[in-house]
């Protein structure tokens, strides 16, 4: 979802239909800069098959070629 000209949030989820249960969660922000540039932040959930969880922090640089 676009917020302004330069941020845009995102929420990804990832639901598992034979255990009933989300097996991932996202939530981040995307921060563009200039024409060419991309950063992302992002927090991470994930949910094995065993009950255990993790959480994690997702950091990404993106250069887009024209």
């Amino acid at each position: 979802m676009r917020l302004n000209s330069v941020f845009s949030a995102i929420l990804t989820t990832n639901y598992d239909a034979l255990v009933h249960a989300y097996t991932y969660q996202s939530i981040g922000l995307i921060q563009r800069i200039g024409n060419s540039w991309e950063i992302e932040y992002a927090f991470q959930k994930r949910v094995s098959a065993l009950s255990d969880s993790s959480l994690g922090f997702r950091f990404r640089v993106r250069l887009f070629k024209f």
